[in-house]
């Protein structure tokens, strides 16, 4: 792709493409749950002072969806697993937050995850004012100036890899690949323009974030068998092959056998971190069946469906 780290992009991706019509409601994560910035000081969890920073996010689920803060830990968790990097995060307790809510029940189960746009001046514990510093970032739908109600029809995966690539270097464009492959293993339906992210650590030179905002959604039949984006001519997770990957690679004059070899190798990554997970407290047998479902109809993951 003999892209430039750092490069801004012009007018570099490909036009949307028409789609069937989607099936069921679309998930996301803003309608489904309370998210605060909060900060850590030693094991604690607490509001910022009007004049502080948060260094974590903590998100709290309404009640319909009581086990998604538990289903965001494992997703999360299975990626670090699987060999991606994913920031630091913890599946806690309301009563751990502080008197956040006091109204709600202390047992309700809260998901923190550090921000990977703050630099804190160590980690816990930290005196009460300890410095946190802002790290630039921007997430693609900013990036290409779109509205954020755009962010699920707007672009293609076609157009986040080339984004990606031109933005950071051919190595995005491998790890996009790799990520895709986790979104469909992982049955993320939510994985859209604001969901990928560029930051700054040294302020000069664009980096792809962590991964953050991978949920399984498929856990809730509700919601949309549709992936967020198209990928390779579809956004239908039971047409996703080897195939749409190699397609990807060719719309992008890239090397589709090179795109294949990439996406399989992260299957095999992807197969054993969800082995390495699976058997966590966390992990309740409603995900695990919800999984295998998943599987056995998403013809990329269907060869390694017996190792669940």
């Amino acid at each position: 792709m003999r892209a430039q780290g750092g490069e801004r992009p012009g007018h570099v991706l490909p036009p949307p493409e028409p789609d069937g019509t989607d099936v069921g409601w679309r998930f996301s994560l803003a309608g489904v749950q309370l998210k605060f910035s909060m900060k850590r000081v030693g094991n604690r969890l607490t509001v910022p002072g009007h004049d502080e920073r948060g260094d974590w996010i903590v998100k709290i689920a309404f009640d319909n969806y009581a086990d998604l803060c538990a289903n965001e830990w494992v997703t999360m968790q299975w990626a670090r697993l699987a060999g991606f990097e994913v920031p630091e995060t913890e599946l806690r307790v309301l009563s751990d937050l502080g008197g956040l809510l006091p109204e709600a029940d202390p047992a309700t189960p809260v998901f923190a995850i550090r921000r990977f746009d703050r630099e804190s001046a160590g980690d816990a514990p930290r005196p009460r004012r300890a410095t946190t510093t802002r790290i630039h970032q921007e997430d693609f739908q900013q990036v290409v100036g779109r509205e954020p109600s755009k962010k699920y029809d707007d672009i293609t995966y076609e157009g986040v890899t080339l984004l990606a690539a031109r933005i950071v270097g051919d190595d995005a464009y491998h790890e996009v690949l790799r990520r895709l492959a986790f979104v469909v293993a992982s049955g993320n339906n939510d994985a859209h323009m604001k969901n990928w992210a560029i930051v700054y650590p040294d302020r000069i030179r664009a980096q792809l974030s962590p991964l953050y905002d991978q949920v399984f959604t498929a856990y809730w039949p509700e919601f949309s068998v549709q992936m967020a984006l198209n990928l390779g001519g579809t956004k239908d997770f039971a047409a996703v092959t080897l195939a749409r990957f190699r397609e990807l690679a060719r719309r992008l004059g890239e090397l589709p056998d090179q795109a294949e070899t990439i996406v399989t190798d992260a299957m095999e990554r992807i197969a054993a971190g969800w082995a390495a997970v699976r058997d966590a407290p966390a992990v309740t047998d409603a995900y695990r069946a919800a999984l295998r479902r998943h599987w056995q109809k998403v013809p990329l993951v269907q060869p390694y469906a017996a190792r669940l």
